[in-house]
């Protein structure tokens, strides 16, 4: 499955009175995105957790409160692989 979209990250400045920050990208899976702080990458779950949507897009959970000012940039982070391979003039299989 194929994931749409150009739009591959956000950038925030945080906020103190704020631990949830949401992305409007897509993404299918948790690992599939990257967090940092600061420049620093954060670890799933020991720094933040995230939320998917039915949509695919949603939104993380800081574990702690990085205080005002800090460049939190939510990046996703998907292998770009193709898993087929396709021989040119061949039929185009409908399985694949």
């Amino acid at each position: 499955m194929t994931i749409s979209g150009t739009t591959s990250s956000t950038v925030y400045s945080t906020t103190a009175a704020l631990l949830e920050y949401a992305f409007t990208f897509e993404i299918l899976d948790e690992t599939h995105l990257s967090v940092y702080l600061d420049g620093v990458l954060l670890t799933l779950t020991t720094n933040y957790t995230v939320t998917i949507a039915a949509t695919r897009m949603g939104h993380i959970d800081l574990v702690a409160n990085p205080g005002d000012g800090a460049a939190l940039i939510l990046k996703r982070n998907t292998s770009q692989t193709q898993l087929t391979h396709y021989v040119e003039g061949d039929d185009f299989p409908s399985a694949s």
